[in-house]
């Protein structure tokens, strides 16, 4: 039997609807809780309606906390209530798209084809619908969007030799608030994969090059900048991060990946790595004058820097110091 992870002194009750957390970001309905609610949330008329973190849950007084503070209908606190708390609401939603797919059954049912040369064809997908209907669907044809809230579509294939169709449907309910890891609107998809081996287009093959600049050290400002050549234009760029756009700005360390589709849905993929400067580098070096020492920091940085010394001084070289110990302290200048 694996044991949960400790924290603040006890051992972590993953429960949905009740937590011996009192720190917010750590909550598992934290999504929920306004900036303006108090956590832990007191037990005063003006929060009573409002989604918090409540002491006392799971038959205890103390030390455990729950969403409301009137409980609710699951029985954390239930003082009588009869209907569900949101967050009960949103994992009763949840478990029911993890326990039933709601595609039932789609056209066609092979789901890998071969065509020769420019080809029509007829796709659907019939699934289940909640009430009143919160879901989205979407259909992408090589990563490009085609068609949005329908369940079927006609398409003409054939003007490039691969071709990926996938359907997408999404419950983006009030009732469900996205807040990974703990919750996520309810994703089900469904894939065609269609070869063709004579394509009706013969163009130059796609292809992508990428000039990025690394974001500086604690700083969002790195860029990534694409040139695309080959294909059919217009191309449709597809970045990982949501972005449609061929230049990318105010990036944080990490990768990014690109897809491009072309005006026939050929495509091309790559994915480039931002880095960040782990570190400030600081190089101190001092020498002795006839005025005393000489410190100089010998800051590496492309940040602006406050510099601070036990000496009051506010520079990154300070002179005539005498024998002694002195204290400095380094700070990016934000903003």
């Amino acid at each position: 039997m694996s044991t949960p992870p400790q924290e603040n002194g006890g051992m972590e009750v993953k429960l949905n609807n009740t937590t011996n957390f009192y720190q917010r970001n750590q909550v598992r309905w934290r999504a929920w809780i306004t900036p303006e609610t108090p956590v832990p949330t007191p037990y005063t008329d003006e929060y009573l309606g409002v989604v918090g973190l409540f002491e006392g849950g799971q038959h205890r007084l103390s030390d455990h906390f729950r969403p409301t503070a009137r409980g609710c209908l699951m029985g954390a606190g239930a003082f009588g209530v009869q209907h569900l708390c949101p967050i009960c609401v949103q994992r009763t939603i949840l478990k029911h798209y993890d326990l039933v797919n709601p595609i039932e059954r789609i056209t066609p049912t092979q789901t890998e084809m071969q065509i020769e040369g420019e080809t029509s064809i007829h796709f659907q997908v019939i699934h289940l619908k909640p009430e009143p209907n919160t879901q989205k669907t979407e259909w992408r044809l090589n990563g490009k969007v085609i068609a949005v809230n329908v369940n079927q579509v006609e398409i003409t294939l054939g003007s490039t030799d691969h071709y990926q169709l996938t359907f997408s449907l999404a419950d983006k309910t009030k009732w469900i608030r996205p807040d990974p890891p703990y919750a996520a609107y309810p994703l089900h998809q469904v894939s065609w994969i269609i070869k063709n081996s004579n394509p009706i287009h013969d163009s130059l093959p796609l292809e992508i090059e990428l000039e990025a600049t690394n974001p500086s050290f604690l700083g969002h400002d790195g860029q990534i900048q694409s040139q695309v050549s080959g294909g059919t234009p217009p191309y449709e760029y597809i970045w990982s991060n949501g972005s449609q756009d061929p230049f990318l700005s105010d990036l944080s360390a990490g990768t990014y990946e690109l897809r491009v589709v072309d005006q026939h849905f050929d495509y091309a993929t790559t994915s480039y790595q931002l880095e960040q400067k782990s570190k400030l580098d600081i190089d101190l070096r001092s020498v002795w004058t006839k005025n005393g020492w000489k410190v100089d920091l010998n800051l590496e940085s492309d940040e602006k820097l406050n510099c601070w010394w036990s000496t009051e001084a506010v520079t990154s070289t300070v002179n005539g110091l005498k024998d002694g110990i002195y204290q400095y302290k380094v700070q990016i200048l934000m903003g």
